[in-house]
Order: C-alpha cells, then sequence, then structure tokens
C-alpha cells in the first residue's frame, strides 16, 4: 500500500470531520442515556486505535530465485482511525477503520522490508448489555477487511495484493463521560496468500490468525435537539410552515469520502508481469452529488460524480486504473425505524475509462474507452424528524458489469463496490427556512 494512498485516505477522514464541524445542527454531546425514542437512537463516534498483529509466519527473499532464504515477518503495530455510529440506543456499533503507517515490531532481518496491512475494514459490533457510563460492556462482532501484504528484498519492491476475509471479534468497551475504550481481539483463517517474493518466484504464506487492538471514541450526538421541538409542537409547526414555503422538497447537496475496491480480477495474457496481481489496490476519494428530494413519494434523484485512480506496482512494473464517472440516479426510502431510513435504487453512468501497464523494460499498453453502465444503489438516512436541513447518509453502489478490453487480448476490470460510510445532505432552502423561521 502506498504512502499516497494512505494520505488520501487521511485526507478523505479530515474532510469529513471538518464538514462535520461546520455543522450546524451538529452538537459535541456524551452518550445519550434515557428513552428509547427515535432522537436517541443513534450517535456519531470518532476514534482512534492501535492494532497489534504478530506475524508468526515466514516468508522468503533472496536476490533472484535461486537464492532464496526463509526469513521471519516482523510484527506489525498499526494505528487507525475510525468513523462509526452507535445504533439501537447504545447496542450496535457500526464503523469503518482507515489504516495509518505500520510500524515494525522485531525486524525481519538485513535486507527484507515487510509491510502487512490491516487495510480498510469495515464492521459491526454488538452489545448484549446496552453501553452506560460508568460500566464494561462485552461486545461481539464482525467486519470485512481488505488486507494486504508487501515486501522489500534485494530483488526489488514487491506488489502490494489485496486479502478480502471476514474477521470475528470479541472484546469489552469501558464507557465514559470523557469516551469509550476498546480492547479487543480478532480471528480470521482466511490469510494465506501466494506471493511473488521475486519476478519469476512465488510461496505460500501464511498470514496471523489472531490479533488484538486498543482504541479510544468520542460520540457526538446530531439529533438530540429535534426531541424538544417535537414535544413543544414547535416541529408541526415548522412543516407546516416548510409546506407554505415550498421546501419539503428540496435541492440536495451531498459530500463525504468513498472507498472503492475492484470485486472482480482481470483477464490479462501469460508472460505480462504475471507478478503483479489481476486487480488493483483499494483506495479513497471524495464523492459529491446534487440532488432532488421528492417529500410525496419519500424519493430522491441526484447527479453524482467520482474520480477514481488505483494503482499495483511491484519489481518495476506497474499498472494504472483510471476511472471518471457520471452518475444518475434514482432511489426510494423503504420505511422508517426510529430514524433509521433505508432506501433502494438504481443508476446509470457514464464511464470515462483508462488502463496503462508498464513493464520492467518500459514498453507501455495502454486502453482507453468511454462506456455506459447500470449500478444497484443503497443505504440508509439517519433521520429523526422530517424537517432536517441536514442529515448523515450511508452509501452503497455496487457496479457489476464494467470493463475494457486490451488492445491485442484480455480485460481490465472495473467492477467495484464503492462504500460512503458518512456523507454530509444539506437541503440549502430548507435551511434558510429553518433558520429565519
Amino acid at each position: 500500500m502506498s504512502a499516497a494512498s494512505r494520505l488520501r485516505r487521511c485526507v478523505g477522514l479530515l474532510f469529513v470531520v471538518a464538514i462535520l464541524g461546520t455543522a450546524p445542527e451538529l452538537a459535541a454531546q456524551p452518550y445519550v442515556e434515557g428513552e428509547e425514542n427515535r432522537f436517541r437512537f443513534a450517535q456519531l463516534n470518532l476514534g482512534v486505535e492501535s492494532v497489534y498483529r504478530p506475524a508468526p509466519f515466514d516468508t522468503y527473499a533472496g536476490p533472484d530465485a535461486g537464492s532464496l532464504e526463509r526469513r521471519p515477518v516482523a510484527d506489525q503495530l498499526t494505528p487507525r482511525l475510525v468513523i462509526g455510529g452507535y445504533h439501537f440506543w447504545g447496542h450496535a456499533d457500526f464503523y469503518v477503520a482507515f489504516p495509518l503507517p505500520s510500524i515494525g515490531i522485531g525486524g525481519s532481518g538485513e535486507g527484507l522490508e515487510t509491510d502487512l496491512s490491516t487495510g480498510i475494514e469495515t464492521g459491526a459490533r454488538v452489545y448484549p448489555w446496552r453501553l452506560r457510563y460508568g460500566a464494561v460492556r462485552p461486545f461481539v462482532g464482525g467486519s470485512w477487511a481488505v488486507g494486504s501484504y508487501s515486501q522489500t528484498t534485494d530483488a526489488g519492491a514487491g506488489p502490494t495484493p489485496e486479502r478480502h476475509h471476514v474477521p470475528l471479534q470479541l472484546g469489552l468497551t469501558w464507557a465514559n463521560d470523557f469516551g469509550n475504550l476498546e480492547l479487543g481481539l480478532q480471528w480470521s483463517p482466511l490469510l494465506e496468500f501466494d506471493y511473488p517474493v521475486a519476478p519469476s518466484a512465488t510461496r505460500h504464506l501464511d498470514g496471523p490468525l489472531i490479533w488484538a487492538w486498543l482504541g479510544y471514541k468520542y460520540a457526538f450526538d446530531t439529533t438530540l435537539g429535534g426531541e424538544e421541538s417535537v414535544e413543544s409542537g414547535d416541529n408541526a409547526e415548522l412543516k407546516e410552515a416548510q409546506a407554505k414555503r415550498g421546501v419539503r422538497s428540496d435541492l440536495a447537496l451531498a459530500a463525504g469520502p468513498s472507498s472503492v475496491f475492484t470485486l472482480r480480477s482481470g483477464d490479462f495474457p501469460a508472460g505480462e508481469v504475471d507478478f503483479l496481481p489481476d486487480g488493483p489496490d483499494g483506495t479513497l476519494l471524495p464523492d459529491v452529488a446534487l440532488g432532488y428530494y421528492v417529500a410525496p413519494a419519500d424519493a430522491a434523484v441526484r447527479l453524482n460524480y467520482r474520480t477514481m485512480l488505483q494503482t499495483q506496482s511491484g519489481y518495476g512494473a506497474a499498472r494504472r486504473y483510471r476511472r471518471h464517472s457520471l452518475s444518475l440516479d434514482a432511489f426510494k426510502m423503504l420505511f422508517d425505524y426510529h430514524g433509521f431510513v433505508p432506501f433502494l435504487g438504481a443508476g446509470v453512468s457514464a464511464e470515462w475509462l483508462d488502463f496503462r501497464q508498464t513493464d520492467p523494460s518500459g514498453e507501455v499498453r495502454r486502453a482507453r474507452g468511454r462506456t455506459w453502465a447500470g449500478s444497484v444503489v443503497f443505504g440508509w438516512d439517519i433521520r429523526p424528524v422530517e424537517t432536517m436541513a441536514m442529515l448523515l447518509r450511508t452509501n452503497l453502489r455496487y457496479t457489476p458489469a464494467l470493463g475494457l478490453d486490451l488492445p491485442s487480448s484480455g480485460r481490465a476490470q472495473f467492477s467495484q463496490l464503492e462504500f460512503n460510510f458518512i456523507q454530509v445532505v444539506f437541503y440549502p432552502r430548507r435551511l434558510f427556512v429553518n433558520q429565519s423561521w
């Protein structure tokens, strides 16, 4: 995983924090206990954690395939930034963790550098007993993680293949008004993989089965202010005022970071840099949209633009995947469960695709194309009251059949899953009415 990729992830997360920090409806509140109503259903949380991954496996290193030696892989300590949300009144935590550069512990010896990354991890943790201040609560959970491994030896810098796996989790959370402390273990039996330890040599490696983390999270409340307005009747009057001003249906502006993963392997002719993975690394990108919400139908349309750059490189070769996508989506809210409002829809997009492969000799193979693609969009809003001028949204987009034929033979894949965990949605005309009312 490149330093530039990690930098994009950090910048993207800071972008979200900056947006939330300027939102007029966001108030820093401790975790709220009380009546289980729609205004106390969910709280945003931000945090940091450190993941310790023992590496009880060996790799192989040497200047060429004929002189490989078995060598230990260094343990890894990986700091991560975490953004998530406590849901179901403190009984669940949905989160995304973004890794920062890892620190090797113990070392792998001279002539070998290794990087065992946790990758972006998306997961859920369930608390059988709800979080309460001063109490230690156990949790169980699971996640979808995209880990990666790379090594640099006398043979050169190897590629960074990614491995999708589903770790199981067990841990404890100590909740306090100064924040929540977490201690947990993860277990995954799916981290074995084949790795090109030299341009012409591949070996089977067994990744770590168990790793631990220690983390800190602070919760923010974005919806509790609506409770008083509903109980006092102010919200009903505001809804009537919005209807009279014609802003119940409104223009929508949305922005937030999105992570993207390629789910299908490319088809490349044998012998062409076989040591490179058939798909690119995941990456983080800005996701911006302009839409319109139709209140009578509780549905929306939006025009969405994303630009994605994904790479994979090793031993002097590289593949670059560039995608520009302009999509028109339509989606319908399905139901409202205490302010948790899932939606489902579809999109059609204009796609500009660019693929470039550079061989160790410097020879470049390139393909470009423009096409149309269909996608499925789904996600959910946190919407405790319908009069909100700002809300938080989670988006997922699956584009199942998108690729680019290469000049002689083969196909580069762009079939991707995009995951926008937290997007800020503004209704500008509503905001004007709400502030002037």
